[in-house]
């Protein structure tokens, strides 16, 4: 579409499974086309190749510049900006006329919080097209199981536990080796030297998948837990889940304890009890579904003021 642009997004980013179904249904748009607006839309993420900083503002400027210059040659049609982000990141506020981020929702920020993991439904707004699995999954994550739990093989898993990392920081390393002392922990992923065709293939193995958040922050949640819980294991996390998304009773969350110490003694403990992994693995992931409707209504206002202010 010549009035809706993608910039600085993962690779592989097909807008058609993410962002264009979520903007089409807004009120504003319905019975209308995108191309009806009197306005152009530009969608900005964080994902740019790995540059020194210098560059990268250089860079930011230019693109920013040509951008501009674009749109006006396009039509002289106003630009709404979107920023988005699927990693603990915060833009420059005053460029953007609408924000999605892990940020508390607050109109009066201009930002709504969407987490990455609303992302994994095709359902909902984001993920392959339905029927189409998850690439780096290797499946589909069905929502009705997130929410309600499911009915599981509840023979034991012969793997004790396994992690997929692209990096080794911290608290990996040091739940690694903390958890070495009750089992044998396999590593996997570009970060180890053993990387892998879809992570389901290899974690319906074992027991527990080490998953870790990148970053420790309010509500900074991504798919991490998800995949793990979908492999059907449990998985041990490490994240602040400050708006309560996850559900508590279905994962081990290294946040909510003092020390690895705490971590060692509730996996032994655990692991030596076959029925309560059995029903840990069993339950339901979520706590509650993403509000979607919210979230096209945050879209719909922001851009709806966007054209009567110009």
């Amino acid at each position: 579409m010549d009035n809706v642009k993608f910039h600085e997004f993962w690779i592989n980013f097909d807008p058609e499974e993410y962002f264009l179904p979520l903007l089409k249904g807004i009120d504003l748009l319905q019975g209308r086309d995108i191309h009806d607006l009197d306005v152009n839309i530009e969608f900005h993420s964080v994902f740019r190749p790995p540059k020194n900083k210098i560059l990268r503002s250089i860079e930011a400027r230019v693109e920013s510049l040509r951008s501009r210059l674009a749109s006006s040659k396009r039509s002289e049609k106003p630009v709404f900006r979107i920023w988005y982000t699927a990693e603990n990141r915060r833009p420059a506020a005053h460029r953007f006329d609408a924000m999605l981020s892990f940020d508390k929702t607050d109109p009066n920020r201009a930002n709504f919080r969407l987490p990455y993991w609303w992302l994994l439904f095709p359902e909902l707004v984001g993920g392959p097209p339905m029927g189409q699995d998850i690439r780096r999954l290797g499946a589909q994550i069905s929502l009705q199981e997130a929410l309600e739990g499911r009915h599981l093989d509840p023979e034991p898993r012969d793997g004790f536990a396994c992690g997929f990392f692209g990096r080794m920081w911290y608290p990996r390393r040091d739940i690694i080796a903390a958890l070495g002392a009750i089992g044998q922990v396999d590593l996997y992923g570009p970060g180890t030297g053993r990387p892998v065709g879809t992570k389901l293939e290899v974690a319906t193995h074992y027991r527990y998948v080490i998953c870790p958040e990148n970053d420790l922050y309010p509500g900074y949640i991504t798919e991490k837990a998800l995949e793990a819980w979908a492999a059907g294991s449990i998985p041990i996390y490490w994240g602040q889940d400050s708006y309560s998304d996850l559900n508590p009773e279905a994962i081990i969350n290294l946040a909510h304890m003092d020390s690895l110490d705490d971590l060692v003694d509730t996996i032994r403990s655990l692991d030596n009890d076959p029925e309560r992994i059995a029903q840990m693995r069993a339950m339901p992931i979520l706590n509650s579904a993403p509000d979607i409707p919210a979230l096209r209504a945050f879209l719909n206002d922001r851009l709806t003021a966007f054209i009567d202010a110009t």
